[in-house]
């Protein structure tokens, strides 16, 4: 009993409201000097919340904020939540960081899944023309095939890569899913059989 009566609250008060949006406190926590803390920032991306006015600050912070090879999966993250934001800006924001130097087959990948995000005709001209700039090669299979699995999933979209798309086919690491991108348009319609005439050659070569 005497506990509870000596009991005074305290009057320690947050610098900030639970309804705040996190992403400044994201990045502050990302850019400190104490790597736990950093590393924590970085672990919890999944669970930013991200709309157009966020768009600005994030970019901003993605262009000078130095990624150690370790953190490329949050960066990936990242990308992939910009590309779920419908703005004028991710297209280009995200060819300029495609064709960086420094750009993994991995990280390239996970851009082009970004564009394809944005769910329009002219996100995936950008695709088509950063895979002829320079195609990702990607020592994890399953990448490229999830990459291929979100075209199937928009043919709508996605036919326009047809049949540039075709030209991959002779590459091992693109081959089953060209393929399968190729039948599902067949299947929906938006690709006649008779097209794959020319690429006959092409085919019984790489059997």
């Amino acid at each position: 009993e005497k506990a509870f009566t000596s009991f005074e609250p305290s009057d320690t008060i947050l610098n900030y409201s639970v309804f705040d949006k996190k992403l400044q406190l994201f990045i502050e926590d990302a850019n400190s000097i104490h790597d736990s803390i950093r590393y924590s920032a970085l672990k919890s991306v999944s669970y930013l919340t991200l709309t157009k006015n966020d768009l600005n600050e994030l970019q901003s912070s993605i262009d000078t904020y130095q990624f150690k090879t370790e953190e490329h999966d949050a960066l990936n993250q990242l990308y992939e939540k910009i590309g779920r934001i419908q703005d004028a800006s991710i297209i280009p924001f995200l060819e300029k960081n495609y064709k960086k130097e420094d750009s993994s087959p991995s990280t390239q990948i996970q851009i082009l899944k970004a564009l394809s995000f944005q769910k329009s005709k002219l996100a995936y001209k950008k695709i088509q023309e950063l895979m002829n700039y320079d195609l990702p090669v990607s020592d994890n299979i399953y990448e490229i095939q999830q990459l291929f699995k979100i075209f199937e999933n928009d043919t709508k979209n996605s036919a326009i890569l047809f049949p540039d798309i075709f030209q991959l086919y002779s590459i091992k690491e693109y081959h089953d899913p060209v393929v399968n991108f190729t039948t599902r348009l067949i299947e929906d319609n938006l690709v006649n059989a008779k097209n794959l005439k020319s690429y006959k050659k092409m085919l019984l070569t790489n059997a």
